[in-house]
């Protein structure tokens, strides 16, 4: 006996779900390695211009950047991996006491839970 259709709809949106899931988290850690190989890159590139071993105006040097700076202009975020054991600052809200993740310098102006508006920022 075939499943009925709702069951076996269910199943197809799950199973969607489930790897879209995956190929998210596959994007994510693939960007956070090409940020970490960026930042090392420049570090590196830095030092040997700094050392007069190499010049921002050789061909390679200028690729490089033009290359990083287009994948930047379309949108590819290129942050490193996170250090798991820093400090994740968090507010509060006072109208549904959801918990929400915020960057220290950065005022929270909403609520993403209930959209209440914080009047400190």
């Amino acid at each position: 006996m075939a499943p009925k259709m709702p069951e076996r709809q269910f199943r197809i949106n799950t199973q969607f779900a489930e790897e879209m899931a995956d190929i998210k988290t596959q994007q994510l850690l693939g960007s956070q390695a090409l940020g970490a190989i960026i930042t090392v890159l420049d570090g590196i590139v830095d030092k040997l211009m700094a050392s007069k071993l190499l010049s921002e105006h050789d061909s390679l040097v200028q690729d490089y950047f033009t290359a990083i700076g287009e994948l930047k202009r379309v949108g590819l975020k290129m942050d490193p991996p996170v250090d798991p054991n820093a400090k994740v600052y968090q507010v509060k809200c006072p109208n549904c006491q959801a918990i929400i993740n915020a960057e220290p310098e950065v005022p929270v102006e909403r609520c993403d839970w209930c959209g209440h508006v914080f009047s400190d920022f």
